[in-house]
């Protein structure tokens, strides 16, 4: 449901030249691709490196976790030395022949299932590793990127970095749910005055994260577009992006003219 012209992105960052085409983007999937775009790029700078880059932990078990979390590792050696839990098995031949033992297909989606049993710490855990994790055309992988962004939800923790983490597996999902990061969004959006952000770095951050989250009725566009117009001073090319990216998002019906004229004016992008 939301329809943008066409742009072109130029001088991102670093005064690299990085130009990306994107047509008519008519659906929260083309939305997501977009903004894992500027993921990436925004992830190099040292301003947002700690809460975009993935946190490591070390996966402590306990007696409740040790299975699920022992059975977990074994999946991420797969997905990560192999590719989808689908390959190894046929590569296996367990899709040819009955066996004792689970198949790697079964045992991803039995995890997924799995996740209530641990802690938070464990989950975030987890969400590091598959941070990891390059992966595309997998019933199993979806399956659990599903599962663990309804976990994520059904806590009710706000984490932006737990958000960019989901961000990531969304990206390789052909039908990316966005449950934990609409959830998140849509709960700041009312617990905090966003015209009060005047930290540039917390203002982009929470944009960004807007632009993987659904709509859901934002009704103060035109005030937080001329709130991120007079902060633009303090940010570079990416940052503006990033911001446009997410306000269009927070409210798709939206036009966000003044801020479109000023990436069109002073950053060089063409919207056709």
């Amino acid at each position: 449901n939301c329809s943008y012209s066409d742009i072109i992105y130029s001088d991102i960052m670093n005064f690299q030249r990085f130009y990306s085409t994107f047509s008519q983007l008519q659906t929260p999937l083309d939305t997501i691709r977009l903004a894992f775009t500027l993921l990436g790029t925004l992830s190099k700078n040292n301003r947002y490196c700690e809460i975009i880059t993935p946190r490591k932990f070390t996966l402590i078990e306990n007696n409740v976790s040790e299975g699920i979390i022992h059975d977990f590792k074994d999946i991420h050696e797969v997905i990560t030395k192999i590719g989808p839990p689908e390959l190894a098995d046929r590569i296996s031949g367990s899709y040819l022949r009955g066996s004792i033992y689970e198949d790697k297909t079964s045992k991803t989606i039995r995890i997924s299932e799995s996740l209530s049993h641990l802690s938070n710490t464990e989950l975030d855990g987890i969400l590091g590793l598959c941070d990891t994790w390059s992966v595309s055309n997998s019933d199993a992988v979806n399956v659990f990127i599903s599962n663990i962004d309804i976990e994520c939800c059904q806590r009710g923790i706000y984490s932006i970095p737990r958000a960019f983490s989901l961000a990531r597996l969304l990206n390789m999902s052909n039908e990316p749910p966005k449950k934990y990061i609409s959830y998140l969004i849509e709960a700041l959006s009312s617990n905090l005055d966003l015209l009060e952000m005047n930290d540039p770095i917390q203002l982009v951050t929470f944009l960004f994260a807007s632009s993987f989250s659904e709509a859901f009725g934002f009704s103060k566009a035109e005030e937080l577009e001329f709130h991120i117009l007079r902060k633009c001073h303090e940010m570079d090319t990416s940052e503006i992006t990033v911001c446009y990216l997410g306000l269009r998002s927070l409210d798709p019906n939206y036009k966000a003219l003044s801020l479109e004229s000023k990436l069109r004016k002073e950053h060089g992008f063409i919207f056709t």
